[in-house]
């Protein structure tokens, strides 16, 4: 079995974007195998170390040209070639140092299109309606990556 790294990017205070946050939460609560490790953003305080971990993924809200409530997966490739999708500086940083030192780590992001990003503690209707078809997917992806399976072929779009 491998050890994962599901980490949730937002902030639950607006809206939409604190999808990853809240996600992460609800999954953390389900009991997941010691395999895993749950992390939502405001935890890392400026520092990510992906050392030891084989997978990592990313939840969250992120602004692509699809319609509201739509999920999308994105691999390490596509994450490198649309690194304007989130800012998270530590994100990167950990990444690069994993490159460096030749750890090999599979990313891969599940993300939902986001209906509203102003200030707001609750999802959009869209996103909201979402939920729980991206919670099977997340947990399906999760699956995935504890059994060392390539998922690298697989594009969601509800």
């Amino acid at each position: 079995m491998s050890r994962l790294m599901v980490l949730g990017i937002g902030d639950i205070l607006k809206c939409d974007r604190g999808l990853g946050i809240y996600a992460v939460r609800d999954l953390y609560r389900e009991g997941w195998s010691n395999q895993v490790d749950f992390i939502d953003e405001s935890q890392l305080n400026g520092s990510l170390s992906l050392q030891g971990y084989e997978s990592l993924l990313v939840l969250g809200g992120f602004e692509i040209d699809r319609k509201p409530g739509t999920l999308f997966r994105l691999t390490h490739e596509d994450l490198l070639l649309h690194k304007d999708l989130f800012s998270s500086i530590c994100f990167w940083e950990a990444l690069t140092l994993a490159e460096l030192s030749g750890q090999s780590i599979n990313v891969s992001l599940l993300g939902v299109v986001p209906e509203q990003t102003d200030w707001d503690l609750s999802l959009s209707s869209a996103v909201n309606d979402a939920y729980p078809a991206y919670l099977e997917s997340v947990r399906n992806e999760m699956e995935a990556l504890l059994n060392g399976l390539d998922r690298a072929d697989i594009r969601y779009e509800h």
